[in-house]
């Protein structure tokens, strides 16, 4: 029997059992919540399952999915697991990122956040980054609203260059999906904004 999901409320459904392949969620809560500060509860009711080897859905621990015809998949795509250091989709950090405390840029200025939808990479300052902990995975947002995923890099401060910028606290490199991302000279705010 596979293992039972850590925080759901209810005993996953008989049909979810018999479609899906059900994993231990606590190990990808608990890294969740070490980076981001986003609380177990937040899942609560919710289970984890193997859609492939790349990746995790997460759905309602009491969703029923047909028996016949199979379904190709259940939930919403929720983490990537093929990588050293999984990672959360787009869709996740949209849905769950406003739970998190830490490493979040929740309220990006729009040059920024054109940069972050372009796909490209940008200069934070060390107020923006005042609660990144350090290099890794960041979620950026608008007016508090996560738009997705970056991946922080410290600045490393240059003895050679004393002048050097020194309220850069680094880079954030996007991970805004490229099917979604807006091209270069495209801006989100409309003409009026300036990029």
């Amino acid at each position: 029997m596979p293992v039972s999901p850590t925080l759901a409320t209810e005993t996953p459904s008989p049909e979810l059992l018999q479609t899906t392949k059900i994993v231990d969620a606590a190990p990808y809560f608990d890294t969740l919540q070490e980076r981001f500060g986003i609380p177990h509860e937040t899942f609560q009711g919710l289970c984890l399952v193997q859609a492939n080897s790349k990746i995790l859905h997460i759905v309602n621990a009491t969703h029923q999915p047909p028996l016949r015809p199979k379904t190709d998949g259940v939930g919403m795509p929720f983490l990537r697991i093929n990588m050293a250091v999984f990672k959360l989709t787009t869709p996740a950090a949209m849905r769950f990122g406003n739970a998190a405390t830490k490493n979040i840029l929740a309220d990006a200025p729009q040059p920024l956040v054109s940069a972050y939808l372009a796909r490209q990479t940008f200069d934070v300052t060390h107020e923006q980054a005042k609660n990144f902990t350090g290099r890794g995975y960041v979620l950026i947002g608008y007016q508090n609203r996560i738009l997705g995923l970056g991946f922080f890099q410290p600045a490393v401060p240059d003895s050679d260059t004393p002048n050097h910028d020194s309220d850069i606290a680094g880079q954030v490199e996007s991970f805004f999906p490229k099917a979604w991302s807006l091209a270069d000279d495209c801006n989100p705010f409309g003409d009026e904004h300036e990029r």
